[in-house]
């Protein structure tokens, strides 16, 4: 179209130019016609022109905003993408907080439930004081240490003197009490935490004393015999007085490599022996230099 707007006005020069030269009325009205009639296809024209410009604009504008929306709509799904899995970071770790708290739970109760085996394994069940078990271990461990360090061993071998008839007269129920009540003395007259009480068997316990020389062992026996004095727990049966007493066997020996440990335990045995042969209610000792 604007080639013929080109081509028409070339045309319509020559008539301009004459038209400068006569001017006829009619050639006049004709090429104002024909001028108006290019002015409005011009016109026309530009407005087209405008019109495809304005298109090819909003073309450009609308696929920018679909660009724009389009990025929008990735990082909006981006997002949504980054939250659900920071979601479900969060609950595996709420959840594996959780197994992990039920498991620390669970095995703090297993070692509480051990514990209480382990005390079960090596406590006596009626007089709470270490079992024959217990003391067997203890005493293993305890001479091979003090026969590395060269250093006395001493133990002490405790016997209640007439319990049978304790028991015949008073009842097994009272007989127990009176176990329980002599270990509890028994316990209050050591005060280091590597002297053990422990029953030895029956009415029988025994006191291990490391590090402790024959005089350190007489003094413990002596606090003893003191402590059940004060108790007065009645006796009427007794051959020896009318209170619970002991009959005691001393021994204390530095552990040698020449010697078994269980010469240590004989000469108890054999001390407690010459106290009861002496009349009971009181304590024999051995030492082996």
């Amino acid at each position: 179209q604007t080639l013929d707007l080109i081509t028409e006005w070339n045309n319509l020069s020559p008539s301009i130019d004459q038209l400068m030269i006569s001017s006829s009325p009619d050639q006049v009205d004709r090429i104002t016609r024909k001028l108006l009639e290019m002015h409005r296809r011009l016109t026309d024209l530009i407005l087209q022109n405008q019109n495809s410009h304005f298109k090819e604009y909003e073309i450009i504008r609308k696929s920018r905003e679909d660009m724009i929306f389009l990025f929008l709509d990735v990082f909006i799904l981006f997002l949504l993408i980054i939250s659900l899995v920071a979601y479900l970071a969060t609950q595996l770790m709420y959840e594996h907080k959780n197994i992990l708290k039920n498991r620390i739970q669970l095995m703090n109760e297993l070692e509480q439930k051990n514990d209480i085996l382990q005390r079960m394994a090596m406590i006596d069940d009626l007089t709470q004081v270490a079992n024959r078990r217990y003391f067997n271990l203890l005493f293993d461990q305890e001479w091979h240490r003090l026969l590395r360090e060269h250093q006395p061993f001493s133990i002490i071998l405790c016997d209640i003197d007439c319990f049978k008839l304790y028991n015949d007269y008073y009842g097994h129920q009272q007989g127990d009490i009176c176990l329980h009540r002599v270990a509890e003395i028994l316990k209050q007259s050591i005060h280091r935490s590597s002297d053990i009480v422990a029953r030895y068997g029956g009415e029988e316990f025994v006191i291990l004393l490391p590090n402790t020389p024959l005089e350190g062992a007489i003094e413990v026996v002596s606090k003893i015999q003191e402590a059940l004095k004060k108790a007065h727990l009645e006796h009427l049966k007794s051959i020896v007085s009318d209170h619970v007493t002991l009959s005691l066997g001393i021994a204390c020996m530095i552990p040698s490599a020449m010697f078994s440990p269980e010469l240590l335990i004989s000469q108890a045995d054999k001390a407690l022996y010459l106290a009861k042969q002496g009349g009971r209610n009181q304590y024999q000792w051995v030492n082996q230099s």
